[in-house]
């Protein structure tokens, strides 16, 4: 048993209470992971393992939000796990479909060209080509990007950005009437039309929105 934000929990009760940051720090991951055909339970598994090492390597004397530690150690897990299998990654079916139209089309095209006559980025059109041979690549192959030569797994660490996953993470814990204006907020919404919706006034969802804005900044510095 270990303290985490000031509370004793056993590593089971940790995992309970804060499994929610899995799936947050997958969503930088997850998308890219299932083009790769990587399963949703094996993205979880890694996350899971992650969460666990957060819990025993966090120290809470250090001042810090268990959230900031273990996003990135779950997500660093996640992403860590493809590169370290060294495995082959099976393309995914939209590219497989895209090699089978280039064969049939284009078959005396070059990349450019098919490029210009599909508007498919260069990187897929050369994923189609190499999935011709076996379906399989790996990690570590160079694609073609705007910023030049990168291989797959560099494209998943380019990503790294938690700001989404912590502004996630804050509206989560805010109480449900504080969550509802919020995400109207976000959406658009002015503040008389989240009064109308909720049924209260301007005057007290300007106020909650005042609240709600220190209280996050506090959170963040």
């Amino acid at each position: 048993m270990k303290e985490i934000n000031g509370k004793l929990l056993t590593e089971e009760q940790c995992f309970e209470e804060h499994s929610n940051l899995i799936w947050l720090a997958a969503k930088k991951i997850i998308k890219y992971a299932y083009a790769l055909g990587v399963e949703k339970d094996d993205i979880y598994n890694e996350g899971a393992i992650g969460l666990i090492q957060a819990y025993r390597r966090f120290d809470d004397s250090l001042g810090i939000k268990f959230s900031t530690y273990a996003i990135p150690t779950i997500y660093g897990q996640m992403r860590n796990s493809l590169r370290d299998k060294g495995r082959l990654v099976r393309y995914a079916s939209s590219i497989q479909k895209l090699a089978s139209d280039i064969h049939k089309y284009f078959p005396d095209s070059t990349a450019n060209e098919i490029a210009k006559a599909t508007n498919e980025p260069a990187h897929r059109i050369k994923d189609a080509f190499n999935s011709m041979g076996s379906g399989f690549y790996h990690l570590d192959t160079p694609m073609e990007t705007e910023e030049g030569e990168v291989t797959h797994l560099e494209m998943v660490a380019s990503n790294e950005d938690y700001t989404e996953l912590h502004v996630e993470e804050f509206i989560n814990g805010l109480n449900n009437i504080e969550q509802q204006i919020v995400r109207m907020r976000l959406e658009g919404k002015t503040q008389p039309q989240i009064a109308k919706c909720l049924g209260i006034s301007q005057a007290y969802v300007c106020r909650l929105l005042a609240k709600i804005r220190n209280k996050y900044k506090e959170e963040s510095a």
